[in-house]
């Protein structure tokens, strides 16, 4: 894209819709964007 760098995120945040939640879902973002929802959990 226009020679920038790009990330993919899977999953969604506390502020999408069901349909964005999944880990299926994927975004482009950029690599130095940051959000207060961007992240990763733990778990097990």
């Amino acid at each position: 894209y226009y020679g920038r760098q790009y990330r993919v995120l899977r999953g969604g945040g506390w502020f999408e819709t069901a349909d964005f939640v999944r880990t299926t879902t994927r975004n482009a973002t950029s690599d130095t964007a940051a959000n207060d929802d961007l992240g990763f959990r733990c778990a097990r």
